[in-house]
């Protein structure tokens, strides 16, 4: 093999090689992703499994949040209205009262009794029963679980209560249906603030575990395109060498002719 057959087979290989990894490299440009081995694929998907928990878990945390905050405005709502009947009740305590009047202030007792036994019924979102114990999945194991307990209701329902004949006894039921409200308020407002917390450590453990797989995958733009530049420049000197051979090897046989 002559010195520039020898050569000639240096530079297309060289060429082609060049060719080889610009396309890698533009195309790892493009996608925005590195080529990864077989260990950092297996990283990659081991993690973006547990992004995709805690993702969910903040969902599930973002929904039952917001069951609760229903369930905190039906109590703020019952307990606006009880509050209307223990004025009533007290009003009708006084012996002055005409029978007529007593008889009044026990319809307007007894609508928002109805009212609030309804909102205590009634109150959904979604289907659910705002006032029901829940178990909320708040991460990527099985065992990452939160238990709502229940808001206790049931003392509410004061449409028993008769303020025309006995106002006394409404005032108590009144009373201790306001203090059903209080202690499920203040229960709600714990719970809430525990799935805040949790949220976002869900968040935090999400987006670091992202910034993991951003940082084994992602491709450094920069250091890419300082690569790609390097290699168009050592494709240059090879087209160049190539076109400096050709005309040696014309030269070549213009001697031999």
């Amino acid at each position: 093999m002559s010195a520039i057959t020898a050569l000639a087979s240096t530079l297309s290989s060289s060429i082609n090689d060049v060719q080889s990894k610009i396309a890698d490299v533009q195309n790892q440009l493009a996608t925005g992703k590195k080529n990864l081995n077989s260990a950092e694929s297996g990283q990659v998907t081991r993690l973006t499994t547990q992004v995709t928990g805690y993702t969910q878990a903040g969902q599930n945390i973002g929904q039952a949040s917001n069951t609760l905050d229903v369930a905190n405005t039906a109590l703020n709502s019952m307990a606006n209205l009880l509050q209307q009947m223990s004025q009533i009740a007290t009003q009708a305590s006084n012996a002055g009262l005409q029978a007529s009047d007593k008889t009044a202030l026990q319809a307007t007792f007894s609508s928002l009794a109805s009212q609030v036994n309804a909102i205590s019924i009634n109150t959904m979102l979604n289907n659910i029963d705002v006032f029901a114990a829940m178990t909320v999945q708040t991460g990527p194991v099985s065992s990452n679980t939160t238990t709502i307990a229940a808001t206790v209701v049931t003392a509410l329902d004061v449409t028993g209560e008769d303020v025309s004949t006995g106002a006394t006894a409404a005032i108590a039921a009144v009373k201790l249906a306001l203090d059903a409200i209080s202690t499920g308020q203040s229960g709600v407002n714990a719970s809430l603030a525990t799935l805040n917390a949790q949220g976002t450590n869900a968040a935090a453990l999400g987006t670091n575990l992202q910034n993991t797989i951003d940082s084994i995958q992602n491709v450094d733009q920069t250091a890419m395109q300082a690569e790609l530049q390097q290699l168009n420049n050592q494709q240059s000197i090879d087209y160049y060498l190539v076109s400096q051979m050709n005309t040696a090897a014309a030269a070549v046989q213009t001697i031999f002719r």
